[in-house]
């Protein structure tokens, strides 16, 4: 009944706000799609050639691109089922990644929430998050769990943020984390998110 929990501890990108909604993702057997926030990339995990996307995406700072495709790579062989990439800021990219993991274990009704709850603190407290606050809040997608939290620097490098949305549905539970240096950027790329997100 764990949660996987992902730290976001990735460097480098595109220097732009994230605000308006872009690319359209469509992850069919997953069941959802969603709005990128503009200007941010799809980074495809099927073992595909990326070289030609990060050197897009490292533009601004070609530096972070071995570090980023380590990052990908690892990614990749791990439990994300979709990972992109978004502004530099600070030589962090901020960058979205969401897990998929089984609901089994969970209640089915109200009381899923405390117990959630409850394991997303442990959780993320033991992955050595600080400041974290969780709630559960009402979204268009529905009543969801939302956590916030700083990363400390020997995780991500340089000081940075997080927030995770626990999506529950049917027998599983969307975990859609956002990393940045600033509150600011992942709160309007969730927005994005949030605003643009369809079960299918």
């Amino acid at each position: 009944m764990a949660f996987l929990v992902v730290s976001g501890a990735v460097a480098g990108l595109l220097a732009l706000p994230a605000a308006a909604a872009g690319t359209r993702v469509d992850e069919s057997k997953y069941g959802f799609s969603f709005s990128l926030p503009t200007k941010w990339i799809k980074i495809p995990l099927n073992g595909s050639d990326i070289s030609g996307i990060l050197d897009q995406a490292t533009k601004a700072d070609p530096s972070l691109k071995s570090a980023l495709t380590k990052e990908v790579t690892q990614a990749a062989k791990g439990t994300i089922k979709f990972f992109a990439l978004g502004p530099i800021q600070h030589k962090f990219a901020s960058n979205i990644n969401i897990i998929v993991v089984s609901s089994a274990g969970y209640p089915t009704n109200s009381s899923y929430f405390g117990v959630a709850d409850s394991q997303v603190k442990i959780e993320l407290t033991q992955a050595g998050f600080k400041d974290l606050k969780t709630s559960v809040v009402q979204l268009a997608m529905g009543k969801e769990i939302e956590a916030t939290y700083n990363l400390p620097v020997k995780l991500s490098g340089v000081p940075a943020q997080g927030l995770q949305l626990y999506l529950k549905h049917e027998t599983h539970i969307d975990i859609i984390t956002f990393t940045s240096t600033t509150k600011s950027t992942n709160l309007a790329a969730a927005k994005v998110v949030e605003d643009s997100w369809q079960w299918n």
